[in-house]
């Protein structure tokens, strides 16, 4: 009996051991998740700022179009109106190409690969630290089990 129980405490050591080593490798990819959440999270704040700038040069674009179009309907000359219809037509031009780059910057986005395998790969390791743990836990149990068994049996001889 002695010696089972030998072998089950060097089992037990080895096992907190691999679980040590399970936990530092589970901290260590924790912190590049993190570093890599980070990184994601500064490109999702470049993005909207990026996007509300585009938004506020549509404005401006539009704002200016509208302008001229005033102007050219107020112009009283046709030369000064066909120039200011030319200046509308570029601001609604350049408000137009600004858009279709909002528009490819939205319909393009999505998570970025390396996060994309981060969070694969750390859930990868969750699990086996997971499956870990519950062996352990059903060995205990198996064990403690075990024990009450040999107890009960005892109690009953006597």
């Amino acid at each position: 009996y002695m010696g089972t129980s030998k072998e089950h405490v060097t089992k037990m050591m080895k096992d907190l051991e691999s679980l040590q080593t399970a936990e530092l490798s589970l901290c260590e990819l924790q912190e590049r998740l993190e570093k890599a959440q980070e990184e994601n999270r500064t490109v999702a704040v470049e993005k909207q700022n990026l996007e509300r700038k585009m938004m506020d040069e549509i404005s401006d674009a539009k704002r200016e179009a509208c302008r001229l179009k005033e102007l050219r309907e107020g112009a009283e000359c046709e030369l000064s109106r066909l120039k200011y219809a030319e200046e509308e037509l570029v601001q609604v031009r350049m408000a137009l190409k600004k858009a279709e780059k909002e528009f490819e910057l939205r319909s393009n986005w999505s998570v970025p690969d390396a996060l994309q395998k981060w969070l694969q790969l750390t859930h990868e390791v969750e699990v086996q630290y997971y499956n870990i743990k519950r062996q352990n836990a059903e060995m205990q149990l198996a064990i403690a089990k075990e024990e009450a068994e040999k107890i009960k049996k005892k109690r009953n001889t006597v």
